[in-house]
């Protein structure tokens, strides 16, 4: 279950940063993550309670997730554009070798904290 692992860092990340601006509690995260990573976002809220509601630093505070959809760039004709997980070959002109631009993504966008 990887998702614990991505919880724990999440959380030393936004924990760090809260502290470091002086915070009493941190109240949410906002959380990008692509579906490239293979998230179970039933397994990424129950990590999260559990690591979380252990202090009372993070106690009640919310974990919101935006999952972001693929999308690629064909280098032979320019054309992005979304698409599943098993499917890059370009649309357009057929070129195999697209780059992933979207998708892959696991990063706090935001976080919400509390002072006295």
């Amino acid at each position: 279950m990887h998702e614990l692992s991505i919880v724990t860092n999440v959380l030393d990340t936004a924990v760090g940063a809260a502290k470091a601006q002086h915070a009493t509690k941190l109240l949410k995260i906002n959380l990008q993550i692509g579906i490239y990573k293979e998230v179970v976002d039933d397994a990424l809220q129950f990590s999260y309670r559990l690591l979380a509601d252990n202090d009372e630093f993070t106690k009640d505070s919310k974990l919101c997730v935006e999952y972001i959809q693929p999308s690629s760039i064909c280098p032979e004709c320019g054309h992005e554009w979304e698409h599943d997980m098993f499917h890059r070959k370009c649309p357009e002109c057929g070129c195999e070798w697209t780059t992933l631009v979207h998708g892959s993504e696991l990063e706090i966008s935001s976080i919400e904290i509390e002072h006295d």
